[in-house]
């Protein structure tokens, strides 16, 4: 029987690989994973992870499919959208190619947009 891999964040699998690819041994990348700069390895790994973070380094590991969400201002019915020529947000009653709707949580924060997730004028629908 081949034990089974487990699902983690692609943020913590990014950590493995850079680790492994700097030859640290599992003890040490998690000496120094307080020291990380993506402060969401961290807080993922002490959530209760740790055991996890060994199983994905040791027997390897599969990514977590994020979570997609769709972002509508209650006030007016328009969408947040993604303009992909511009790289910037909208929102927008107008869907157009070139304009996403669907968002994960990492694009968002990275992007300086998950106050959505905090206003109460926000309606925030999570998609398959």
């Amino acid at each position: 029987d081949e034990p089974e891999t487990v699902a983690i964040p692609q943020y913590v699998a990014d950590y493995i690989e850079f680790k492994k690819a700097n030859n640290f041994h599992v003890y040490g990348a998690m000496r120094v994973i307080e020291d990380h700069y993506d402060k969401r390895v961290p807080e993922w790994f002490y959530e209760d992870n740790i055991e996890k973070f060994c199983l994905a380094w040791i027997l390897g590991y599969e990514v977590e499919k994020e979570r997609k969400y769709i972002v509508t201002l209650k006030s007016s019915g328009q969408k947040l959208y993604y303009h992909t020529e511009d790289e910037d947000y909208i929102f927008s009653s107008y869907d157009e190619v070139f304009y996403s709707g669907y968002h994960t949580k990492t694009d968002l924060e990275e992007n300086d947009m998950s106050w959505v997730f905090d206003c109460p004028g926000m309606e925030i629908q999570e998609v398959e």
